[in-house]
């Protein structure tokens, strides 16, 4: 578990720096934790901590920011095991209070700097923030597009289901069903008590003319989650493209029996 979590604030840190494989959770499943790196990382901030503690423990701005840092990391440690099925979690928007105190340690540092030429501070601002511009307008371009998003978050989660299931909802949503339909398959044969990749991949059968493996698609998804009004209202529409009227009205009568508004 400190491993993950050493993994999980490095990848943090990381992209805070190079604004590179943002998104909007990053998971890594247990058999994928690093305990050598993990605890090589861990014993290494350790060791840092301890061979300056001469230095820092007399600058109370310094302690007050490691301690900043030790709160913000206990409350994110807390939270990663919230989908413990998927791993180990994180989602960037966890750690915006730690982050104040990796802000004010650059502050720090580029004070330092000015002790060796009064211009060098602005000119490290000035080109973080030419480089934060460039790589900020092309992550909102990847953002802006659900499709590119998806396959984004698929390429550094790869392991993660609900990373493969946004991929397939974002093709799913685009049309671009044949590329939806494996990714669903895949995600219920991992999960295959997810009611809603069977309620996806009923309407692209229906969409295909397979009417037969529509129904059978949404009568497996009634199995995991019964009465859900938008399958049942589904499973009506392929009924009525059979020509079967009184099975649409049955179901149709269960999808207003389970939501009448």
């Amino acid at each position: 578990y400190p491993a993950g979590i050493a993994q999980l604030m490095t990848w943090y840190i990381t992209q805070l720096i190079f604004l590179y494989g943002v998104v909007l959770m990053f998971v890594i499943p247990v058999g994928k934790i690093s305990v050598l790196y993990g605890w090589t990382v861990l014993l290494s901030v350790v060791a840092i901590v301890l061979l300056t503690k001469s230095q820092w423990t007399k600058d109370r701005q310094i302690t007050w920011v490691l301690g900043w840092l030790v709160v913000g990391f206990l409350i994110v440690m807390a939270g990663a095991r919230f989908q413990s099925a998927y791993g180990l979690t994180i989602e960037p928007h966890w750690l915006y209070f730690t982050s104040l105190a990796l802000f004010l340690i650059a502050a720090r540092g580029l004070w330092m700097f000015e002790k060796y030429h009064h211009l060098l501070p602005a000119v490290l601002i000035v080109v973080l923030t030419f480089g934060y511009a460039l790589a900020t307008r092309q992550l909102n371009r990847i953002w802006a597009d659900p499709v590119a998003y998806g396959e984004y978050f698929m390429a550094h989660n790869p392991d993660f289901e609900k990373a493969r299931i946004f991929l397939a909802n974002a093709y799913f949503r685009e049309g671009l069903h044949h590329e939806a339909k494996p990714l669903y398959l895949s995600s219920l044969r991992n999960i295959p008590t997810d009611w809603m990749p069977l309620n996806s991949l009923g309407i692209i059968a229906d969409i295909e003319g397979r009417y037969d493996d529509a129904l059978e698609y949404f009568q497996k998804a009634l199995e995991i989650n019964p009465g859900v009004p938008g399958v049942l209202s589904n499973m009506a529409i392929v009924y009525t493209r059979m020509n079967k009227w009184d099975e649409a009205q049955s179901v149709l009568e269960q999808a207003i029996e389970q939501n009448p508004w």
